[in-house]
């Protein structure tokens, strides 16, 4: 089985309001964060063809953090785009390339690729090869998790809020694993279509490439094939996004380690 893994590491974390450095090179445990989620990924398939993408101009950064933390994990970096779609797209087209280059057709169209938020730290080997499994049956493999708190949805023209069945929806993580050519296929369509779109940009149609937030979306809107498949995601997968979470992030690794 050949996987590929795409950490997204570009973003300038600009909802920390006191931390200028990005958060996902902030230090947890004495480590970056992006770094946890490299070495989780390489110690539960150490054949993981690993890519990272980085904030325009952070090779040098890159490359002195890598130094100062022994970080000798095999990876590849390149820079990311303007938004989170760009930047999945830019590492899908220089995978595919590669896939295409180093391997047959037959290998090629089983190919997997992990995508992941740097900011996810608190992953396990487990959990990504529970995720791995599943993509290999089904072609995709989502994490999810059930709402905890009540809802409400917002009519921006009417000024009301009208209250939802929190049981009607659930919320997803990453990392997200999609059969590559699959997901390829969809950011390809995507990417065509907001080019159409571009003149009508300021439309913040869900359905549009410039409101979809997750790769599941891309690919449930661009894909041909099967709905995406659902997988029970990690309570403590947290999402670190503001400053109170990296405050909290120590005690939820310790929390974490003590209960492996």
């Amino acid at each position: 089985m050949i996987h590929y893994a795409l950490i997204l590491a570009a973003g300038k974390g600009s909802r920390l309001k006191y931390n200028t450095t990005p958060k996902q090179f902030l230090e947890l445990n004495k480590l970056p964060i992006v770094m946890h989620s490299a070495k989780v990924f390489s110690l539960a398939h150490p054949e993981t063809i690993l890519y990272i993408a980085l904030p325009k101009k952070y090779e040098l950064e890159w490359a002195k953090l890598c130094k100062k933390h022994h970080f000798n994990i095999k990876h590849t970096i390149y820079n990311g785009g303007k938004k989170r779609i760009d930047t999945v797209f830019k590492g899908l087209k220089i995978i595919h390339n590669n896939v295409m280059n180093r391997f047959s057709y037959n290998e090629a169209k089983t190919v997997l690729v992990s995508i992941h938020d740097a900011a996810r730290p608190f992953i396990n080997e487990k959990f990504i090869l529970e995720l791995i499994d599943n993509a290999n049956r089904f072609n995709t493999a989502i994490p999810v998790l059930n709402l905890k708190n009540s809802i409400r949805t917002f009519a921006q023209e009417s000024q009301k809020s009208i209250s939802l069945n929190r049981e009607s929806y659930i919320t997803t993580q990453t990392p997200q694993v999609f059969n590559l050519f699959k997901i390829y296929e969809a950011y390809v369509r995507a990417h065509q279509s907001h080019k159409l779109d571009s003149d009508q940009s300021h439309v913040r149609n869900f359905k549009k490439p410039n409101a979809m937030f997750d790769d599941a979306s891309v690919y449930d809107f661009f894909s041909k094939s099967n709905p995406v498949h659902l997988v029970d995601g990690l309570e403590h997968n947290i999402k670190i996004t503001t400053d109170l979470d990296y405050f909290l992030s120590p005690m939820i690794y310790k929390f974490i380690k003590k209960h492996q």
